[in-house]
């Protein structure tokens, strides 16, 4: 009879094996042994997990009405062949989601922050922000605009929250940073140079939500305008400061734009409705632009929404209906989700064993 030693797996053998399971096999399995508990929560194993379950897929966050709840759908099959999809239970109810960022969510309900790991269920809230800026006019709220990613430096995550407010005349914004696993919010200093704000923006300053997650190395990216002028704002969460990016010149006709990630590139989609064509810019190293295609015409298009995989887009249909077009080919395929929905967004999602309750636990810097 073989002895027990030469049944048992090498260590190397044994942990490849362990980075291709499901996270929620990886959370029973750390109940086997201390070893395997402490290999499991080790921060190169949540590396090595990361990268090597390279499954992703479609999650969209949506609702039908005013008067309905919010629906979020994932779609099963990552190479939507097959579209059937399943609800996706928000932690915080009526609230939005941002990332996600090594597979964790930032979460927001308009009042408050979280963060939050789907695959492991674990949430973290975040302290209350600031109450509305010192100004010396009445001010209404204005709603917020989130940024959620990874410090490369110092591995940890921070959100950066830019609070609208309207006056009479004018929309004012603060800035507001924290920096995951303090207690605090830090209002960014106001900058000296007016049209490149390192700080509280100034004045009619007006920064747009994305509906697909636009972070990339570091640095978050907005589409912004000031006085009518179009321009891209990033955030460099290294070293905490702002910087303008200049949009491509492009058709006065272009009725819809939308910023994306596309082949780890920042990309401008670009929808022009009076002749049903979409452009998609993408940005270089140095800031300048290419123009990458021209799909169309796509006479049912409204409005582009993002892009998922094997350059494929996500775009939404004058009907209301998300579909799924292939630009190389211009083939469009509906998504078939329910009513004629309004969307908050679409994310590439990826299970992740990072832990945002041990904060001895986190991988090395790692982009989805």
């Amino acid at each position: 009879m073989a002895s027990n030693s030469q049944n048992i797996l090498p260590k190397d053998l044994a942990i490849d094996i362990l980075t291709l399971l499901p996270v929620k096999s990886l959370m029973r399995f750390k109940c086997v042994s201390k070893s395997w508990c402490a290999t499991i929560r080790s921060s190169d194993f949540i590396s090595q997990h990361f990268k090597k379950k390279n499954s992703c897929h479609l999650l969209v966050h949506y609702y039908v009405s005013p008067y309905a709840d919010d629906l979020v759908e994932l779609f099963l099959d990552e190479t939507l062949e097959d579209l059937s999809h399943q609800h996706f239970g928000l932690p915080i109810p009526f609230s939005k989601l941002h990332g996600p960022c090594n597979g964790i969510f930032c979460v927001s309900d308009g009042s408050s922050y979280a963060l939050w790991n789907p695959a492991t269920k674990e949430l973290q809230h975040l302290p209350a922000t600031l109450a509305k800026p010192s100004l010396p006019v009445p001010l209404t709220s204005g709603g917020d605009i989130c940024g959620f990613g990874l410090d490369p430096i110092t591995n940890n995550f921070k959100v950066l929250v830019i609070q609208g407010f309207l006056s009479e005349y004018h929309f004012f914004a603060q800035v507001m940073l924290h920096t995951f696993g303090t207690n605090v919010w830090r209002e960014l200093e106001i900058g000296q140079d007016y049209s490149l704000p390192h700080g509280t923006l100034s004045q009619d300053y007006v920064v747009t939500s994305s509906s697909c997650y636009t972070f990339l190395n570091g640095v978050h990216y907005w589409l912004a305008s000031h006085n009518f002028d179009n321009r891209i704002l990033s955030f460099h969460m290294s070293n905490d400061e702002f910087q303008e990016i200049q949009v491509p010149y492009y058709s006065l006709y272009a009725t819809h734009e939308t910023l994306v990630i596309y082949h780890d590139s920042i990309a401008l989609l670009l929808y022009e409705m009076t002749n049903n064509i979409l452009d998609i810019w993408v940005m270089m190293e140095d800031g300048s632009w290419i123009k990458q295609i021209t799909v169309g015409p796509l006479p049912e298009l409204l409005y582009p929404i993002g892009y998922w995989k094997n350059d494929q887009l996500i775009l939404e249909s004058d009907t209301g209906q998300l579909k799924l077009c292939t630009p190389n080919t211009q083939e469009v395929k509906e998504l078939r989700l329910k009513g004629s929905p309004l969307y908050y967004g679409v994310f590439i999602v990826k299970e992740s064993l990072v832990s945002l309750n041990h904060r001895d636990e986190q991988p090395q810097y790692v982009e989805d």
